[in-house]
């Protein structure tokens, strides 16, 4: 398999690592950080000083940037940045694409 990755099929959509690329700046704008203060597992509360209503904004920004729906049943789990990438990815990947 000459150095390509084998996900291939398995693998529908963007990558964790581009979501990761995609959702840093949505994050980073949302809870008002400079460029580089964010980190994977900051907590958005307790380390960025963030409320509840960052939560809303930052899945409002993510259903317009990237068309990704996130209900607010899964709000809760927005704790870092880690987290909003692992329910961005699993909800695309529900996504039905004729919707």
């Amino acid at each position: 398999a000459n150095g390509s990755t084998a996900a291939g099929a398995a693998t529908r959509g963007p990558s964790r690592s581009e979501w990761l690329e995609q959702l840093t700046p949505i994050v980073t704008e949302v809870l008002e950080l400079k460029p580089g203060q964010l980190s994977r597992t900051g907590d958005f509360i307790n380390d960025y000083g963030a409320d509840s209503l960052r939560a809303i904004d930052i899945i409002a920004r993510i259903e317009q940037d990237l068309d990704v729906r996130i209900p607010d049943e899964a709000m809760p789990q927005l704790t870092n940045l880690d987290a909003v990438v692992d329910l961005v990815a699993r909800y695309s990947a529900q996504a039905d694409p004729d919707a």
